[in-house]
């Protein structure tokens, strides 16, 4: 583990979870909208972990709600960012990027060196970015997307003007995991990105664990071409081809075009979904749990245990 995270064997890691502080899944369907949604609350809580004076801390950024290239996070950081008036704009939603004028990074809080782990390597911008592949989930409306990407090429420019580095970072894999937050850090602070897949593999010896099961059961809520950037069900089904294991993936949706392709690749994969398309989503997370065993029942009643 401190192999992977390049630490000392003693000290004190701090570890952040996004999903806990700005996650989609906290947000009602009507309420997603990654234009109003910002990470400034990831950047409080990295500036209350600073000044606890850990040697490290380790964010983990999976099931955001976000998509701000982190502005909000680097505003709680010491960002200032501006409009016209010379007023500060203390919460940089998208939908406010328009009316700032100034961006001065000059009394930014200092941070450790940030491990941040993430699952999957799209890039920032471009069809594969976080826009293209993530704003739906979030709530960005279709004929959104377009407009959503032109901000936020219009704000690596911004940033390029005062930081460096912001124009030739946004191809890296990672930039567009959880809305470019990772990108907006990078830019200031220490960072590295590593495989969240990879973290856990190590942290909880999966790698024994697979190789001493019979079946290998995962899963997620929704399974789709996104799944297969690095997420965890993909990889753990990588994983039980590798030691020769059946396995089997739940998701509450699956995508047909995904599932064909990953079955395709795996030969001992088996995906299930168990939602019911009649219902909208909050029905179908209502009644997730009971639904889930249902159908878990029903794959495996007749398989030999």
């Amino acid at each position: 583990m401190a192999a992977l995270l390049d630490l000392p064997r003693s000290g004190k890691i701090a570890v952040v979870e996004m999903a806990g502080i700005v996650g989609l899944a906290d947000l009602k369907k009507e309420e997603r909208n990654p234009w109003k949604t910002s990470t400034k609350g990831v950047g409080e809580v990295l500036r209350y972990c600073a000044s606890l004076e850990p040697d490290a801390i380790l964010l983990g950024i999976g099931g955001s709600a976000t998509n701000d290239l982190g502005m909000g996070a680097l505003s709680a950081l010491g960002l200032e960012i501006t409009d016209r008036s010379s007023s500060r704009i203390c919460f940089p939603s998208p939908e406010r990027w328009s009316r700032i004028s100034k961006l001065n990074a000059a009394d930014l809080q200092k941070l450790p060196p940030l491990k941040i782990a993430c699952d999957v390597r799209n890039p920032l911008l471009g069809t594969n970015g976080a826009t293209h592949q993530y704003g739906g989930q979030k709530g960005l409306s279709e004929e959104d997307h377009n407009l959503m990407e032109a901000e936020l090429k219009s704000m690596v420019l911004r940033l390029g003007e005062i930081l460096p580095q912001a124009e030739e970072t946004v191809k890296v894999p990672g930039s567009g995991a959880a809305g470019g937050i990772g990108y907006g850090l990078g830019l200031c602070y220490e960072v590295s990105l590593i495989s969240g897949f990879e973290l856990l593999r190590i942290w909880f010896d999966l790698d024994r664990k697979v190789g001493n099961c019979d079946y290998l059961i995962t899963g997620e809520g929704k399974f789709d071409k996104t799944s297969m950037e690095g997420k965890a069900p993909f990889e753990m089904a990588g994983m039980a081809e590798k030691f020769s294991r059946t396995s089997y993936l739940f998701a509450g949706f699956v995508d047909e075009e995904a599932k064909r392709i990953c079955q395709k690749k795996f030969s001992n994969l088996h995906i299930h979904e168990f939602g019911d398309r009649r219902l909208n989503l909050e029905e179908n997370l209502l009644g997730g749990k009971e639904r889930l065993m249902l159908k878990v029942r029903e794959v495996f009643k007749n398989l030999p245990l």
